[in-house]
């Protein structure tokens, strides 16, 4: 065995942080020697193809893969480094993140002293602050050790139904089952890591940053149009009935209860500017994945995501739904306003009002 673990990168225009999530890469305790580096170039048009070229003269361990043409997400470069891996373990870094320098080496050490399926580390979150300074945003969750995966999903299980690249996983479960990422659009990682979950009998939690993740404006995640909605639609309706098939249907059900997906997308839409012909197309591509929210009982936490569990999965009628959500989008800008005053006056008085204001909401 040559190495320890394949990390794919997938890249389109690698931009101002590439370097830095390279040389996270670099500076792994488990000895970069021992990571295979599969760097996939999106068919970027800029300087991109040179750089990666160049680090794959310097180092042996770096493979460069060139796409003929953009495929629009990183589905496909995924899956095409995926084709190429070689190590038993594989890690996904994007290209705008970084590894904490311990992260490929606890994460290894777990899966392979446990035998588990999966491991998991937390993520911290790097955001600029108004003078442009990135800082790190660090929230541990608890409960570290080992989780089954055969029985009842419940809260306890979300570290592992979040955030997909904080994760080790098994390459020969990957191959076994012939998983591929989704390649038309957002929502891609999520659903991998849905349908990787469902081999998994076993998972190990390390109560430790992993992950660096950097919240940028302009990522595919963050631009929320309308293809952005239909397209996570299309890929979570694809991974029912790929749960479907397998007989995972009540399996998936308490993943998306414990990872709490739909209203993930409910708070996405809300922050967008979608009107109604737009969100009538979005509301009709969403109807089958509210629909499973409603026949397996899945709980929406938020009083948005219920109206439109009701709305589309139990009445089947989006225009209601759109109705309902125009008018609840309205009340969320203004009660969200009212939050943000609340937290920029710091004060006593705005204590108690942030207590008056979340008994009412």
């Amino acid at each position: 065995m040559r190495y320890k673990i394949s990390v794919i990168v997938p890249i389109y225009r690698a931009g101002d942080y590439f370097q830095a999530a390279f040389d996270s890469l670099l500076s792994q305790t488990i000895g970069f020697s021992n990571l295979e580096i599969l760097l996939v170039d999106d068919a970027s048009a800029d300087g991109t193809a040179a750089q990666l070229e160049a680090l794959a003269a310097s180092y042996d361990n770096v493979c460069v893969v060139q796409l003929p043409q953009n495929s629009g997400g990183p589905g496909l470069p995924r899956n095409v480094a995926l084709s190429k891996a070689t190590a038993p373990y594989i890690m996904f870094l994007d290209k705008d993140d970084q590894f904490a320098s311990k992260a490929c080496e606890i994460l290894y050490g777990a899966i392979e002293r446990t035998g588990c399926e999966i491991a998991t580390g937390d993520v911290a979150y790097l955001r600029q602050d108004r003078k442009g300074k990135w800082e790190k945003e660090i929230q541990l969750h608890s409960g570290a050790g080992s989780y089954r995966f055969d029985g009842h999903l419940t809260e306890k299980h979300r570290i592992f139904a979040e955030n997909f690249c904080c994760k080790i996983y098994r390459r020969d479960i990957i191959a076994q089952n012939n998983l591929q990422f989704y390649e038309k659009g957002a929502g891609e990682d999520a659903m991998f890591l849905c349908r990787y979950l469902m081999h998994c009998s076993r998972g190990e939690y390390l109560n430790e940053v992993v992950h660096y993740y950097r919240r940028q404006p302009n990522s595919l995640n963050e631009q929320k149009t309308k293809k952005y909605f239909l397209v996570t639609a299309d890929s979570c309706a694809e991974t029912i009935d790929y749960a479907r098939k397998i007989g995972k249907l009540q399996f998936m059900a308490g993943l998306w209860s414990c990872g709490a997906l739909a209203d993930a997308y409910v708070d996405d839409l809300l922050n967008t500017d979608l009107q109604e012909p737009d969100l009538f197309d979005v509301c009709e591509a969403w109807q089958p994945i509210f629909a499973f929210y409603a026949a397996h009982g899945i709980p929406a936490y938020s009083a948005y995501t219920k109206i439109l569990v009701d709305d589309l999965g139990r009445q089947g009628d989006a225009k209601a739904a759109v109705f309902h959500f125009l008018t609840l989008r309205d009340l969320y800008r203004q009660r969200k306003q009212e939050l943000d005053a609340i937290f920029q006056s710091r004060s006593w008085k705005a204590v108690q009002r942030l207590n008056r204001f979340l008994k009412r909401s």
